[in-house]
């Protein structure tokens, strides 16, 4: 990959250097942001309070994140609200999981359908979302309206 000094010696795609190594804050996620997910990479946002700066969404947080995420599938909420950030930090994510149980955000206090039906609808309804996803990898984009 590459030309002159970096030619033979970089073996990722500049997309696979980014995924592991570039991450996106999420302290104060607006839905416009969630859209982009699958531009950004589900696994290359974090959430995070960052309490007590007034930027983010405190004391308001638990609202927020539930006039947020209340559509987005369960699994993919899962990753952008700690699951990734255990990864990213190599966190012990069997150890935390007593703490998770206890404190943590459940899909039902975000409103969020944790039936398979539900689930399965909503995957559906953000599909085209997905299908673009990074269009400079995919070639796919939305098209014009006309």
């Amino acid at each position: 990959l590459g030309k002159g000094a970096f030619a033979g010696k970089v073996d990722m795609l500049p997309s696979e250097i980014v995924d592991r190594n570039c991450f996106t804050g999420l302290a104060n996620v607006k839905r416009r942001e969630l859209g982009m997910r699958y531009e950004i990479g589900i696994d290359n946002m974090l959430w995070g309070t960052d309490f007590p700066h007034p930027e983010g969404t405190w004391p308001a947080t638990f609202q927020a994140l539930k006039s947020t995420f209340h559509d987005i599938p369960v699994h993919e909420t899962r990753r952008m609200l700690g699951e990734s950030a255990a990864d990213v930090f190599s966190f012990d994510a069997a150890s935390l999981a007593p703490i998770v149980e206890r404190i943590g955000i459940r899909p039902t206090d975000l409103g969020q359908l944790t039936d398979e039906r539900g689930e399965a609808d909503l995957i559906a309804r953000w599909a085209p979302m997905k299908e673009v996803g990074r269009h400079w990898l995919t070639g796919h984009d939305f098209p014009l309206i006309p």
